[in-house]
């Protein structure tokens, strides 16, 4: 059971929750609640880069805030073109 336990910790890293079946995916208040009740659905954070309508670079995070996703989603985009 400790040990199931220490695995959990592991994955959450800096979380504050994942899911069970998408360890990756992490539990957010989602925009479109049609029960307006504030139920906790999992997923991820996704950030997009666009210049004249064109999609330069996008990032998916585990982390429900875009404050924390915009630091990550930008060395990301500058990886994808030094390469270029």
């Amino acid at each position: 059971m400790l040990l199931k336990y220490e695995q959990y910790q592991m994955l959450l890293g800096d979380r504050n929750s994942f899911s069970k079946t998408d360890p990756d995916e992490t539990f957010m208040r989602m925009k479109e609640d049609h029960m307006r009740n504030g139920q906790l659905k999992p997923g991820y954070n996704v950030q997009i880069g666009t210049e004249n309508q064109f999609i330069l670079a996008y990032s998916l995070h585990p982390r429900p805030t875009d404050t924390r996703c915009l630091q990550p989603h930008l060395e990301k985009a500058r990886q994808n073109f030094r390469g270029r």
